[in-house]
């Protein structure tokens, strides 16, 4: 929907700002790793939840793990989704300022 499109755009936006990161989805669900990278990394990542991914890219790049930013495109099966986005957009936007603010 276009309030999704827009919640996504925003909340990139507001990354980027906060954090000086490159990449254009953060929230993407498709996330690979290297072994060594994740495995060094995985045990300083402290939220749990919707900021999750901003706080693992973070920590990645503080141990200095490269990191891709690759499109990919798919098409998906289930669309009925029942997600409310005014929500969960608080929750995301809260959950990484808090975090942010906390690495200062």
């Amino acid at each position: 929907t276009i309030g999704r499109f827009i919640a996504g755009r925003g909340y990139n936006l507001f990354v980027r700002m906060l954090f000086w990161f490159r990449y254009t989805d953060t929230q993407c669900g498709g996330k690979f790793f290297r072994a060594d990278a994740i495995c060094s990394s995985i045990n300083k990542v402290t939220i749990k939840g919707m900021g999750f991914d901003i706080n693992l890219l973070h920590v990645l790049l503080k141990n200095k793990k490269r990191i891709g930013d690759v499109a990919i495109c798919y098409n998906p099966l289930y669309t009925g989704s029942h997600v409310s986005i005014a929500k969960q957009s608080v929750e995301l936007f809260t959950s990484t300022l808090r975090y942010r603010l906390s690495t200062l």
